[in-house]
């Protein structure tokens, strides 16, 4: 990580934070934790809202906050961003776990790549214990989907081989949702579905699903991933 502060006679200072995450992929995930916004085209991938600039290129996340608003205050943060994103000559693919999810209904800017259990559950709680075996390894994409009639979340999870993602299922089903079942599939004390399944090296489970079929449908949905070992 690399900060710089600018300052300037009569207008709040900005802070330039650089980090290098290592891939592109982990410049993107942690872009993606908190996307909201629309994109501004600076980088792979950027929004800014309220004086705070945040994108992604290759394999660094930079973020530009202005401790204060203003139309001056706004170009500053634009022009330091464009300078960055100059400066880094390199770009990176973004994961292509999170083109699995299907489309259809997907809240494109609420969609999350992460690999570590406390980042889901900063959005979707599931668990204290790590029951879907994410800190051995394996990455996840999580997708919010709206509707008329309420929104539900699809969590996607790629393991090394399909031993470990029918690990992984095993004790998420245990633990989260003894009563599913075979079929994966549990109705919870709020009247919604969850339901999950494992093809291959890939789990899949829909959380808050209005109705069985639907929470059903969307995981038969998901893309046909490649066959692990």
């Amino acid at each position: 990580m690399a900060a710089r502060r600018y300052e300037r006679e009569g207008q709040p200072a900005i802070t330039v934070d650089l980090f290098d995450m290592g891939t592109s992929e982990n410049a993107f995930g942690i872009f993606s934790f908190e996307r909201e916004g629309r994109d501004v085209g600076v980088g792979q991938g950027s929004e800014c809202e309220a004086g705070m600039m945040r994108f992604w290129k290759g394999r660094y996340f930079a973020s530009i906050l202005a401790e204060g608003e203003g139309p001056e205050v706004r170009g500053a943060v634009f022009s330091l961003a464009r300078a960055v994103d100059a400066a880094i000559e390199e770009t990176g693919p973004p994961p292509d776990l999170p083109g699995l999810l299907p489309k259809e209904h997907l809240l494109e800017d609420k969609v999350r790549y992460l690999r570590h259990l406390p980042l889901l559950n900063y959005h979707y709680y599931v668990s204290d214990q790590d029951i879907l075996h994410l800190g051995d390894g394996a990455e996840a994409a999580l997708g919010t989907y709206a509707w008329d009639d309420g929104r539900m979340r699809l969590l996607v999870v790629r393991y090394a081989t399909r031993a470990e993602a029918q690990a992984a299922l095993d004790d998420f089903l245990r633990a989260y949702a003894p009563e599913a079942g075979a079929e994966g599939a549990v109705q919870t004390e709020d009247g919604k579905w969850t339901v999950a399944r494992c093809r291959g090296a890939l789990l899949t489970v829909a959380f808050d699903a209005p109705t069985r079929e639907r929470g059903q449908g969307i995981v038969d949905s998901v893309s046909q991933p490649q066959e692990g070992p």
